[in-house]
């Protein structure tokens, strides 16, 4: 069985299984560890000045990758027309009591079907 091995505490886990692992991640040791080593790799200057080679390429764009972007909803690219407005709700619709919304048979391809049925077995 093969044994893990962690790169950044560089330490060997007698047992290779999901929960050992994890176990040994969650640890403090090795949230320290990880730490410390994420912040000499920013102290390096050849990483940093990386960084800034591609803050400045990125220009505007840099909010963007940072996620200060606003995810709110938008509508899906489309063209309108300039005199497009939403009509209004019908006023005192309602379907028929004995509607199904479960029934497949409600719902055909052809609205004017559709129609012909509720008003059929309305007046029945």
């Amino acid at each position: 069985m093969k044994k893990y091995k962690c790169e950044i505490c560089n330490k060997y886990l007698s047992i290779n299984t999901y929960k050992s692992r994890k176990m040994h991640i969650n640890g403090s040791k090795h949230k320290l560890l990880k730490e410390t080593y994420f912040m000499e790799l920013m102290e390096r200057n050849d990483i940093k000045n990386n960084i800034k080679s591609h803050k400045a390429r990125l220009g505007k764009n840099y909010e963007f990758f940072l996620g200060k972007q606003n995810y709110g909803f938008r509508l899906p690219p489309c063209t309108f027309n300039k005199d497009f407005t939403i009509p209004p709700c019908p006023k005192n619709f309602r379907l028929p009591k004995f509607f199904d919304f479960t029934d497949a048979a409600n719902f055909c391809s052809d609205i004017n079907k559709n129609l012909q049925n509720i008003l059929e077995k309305n007046f029945d």
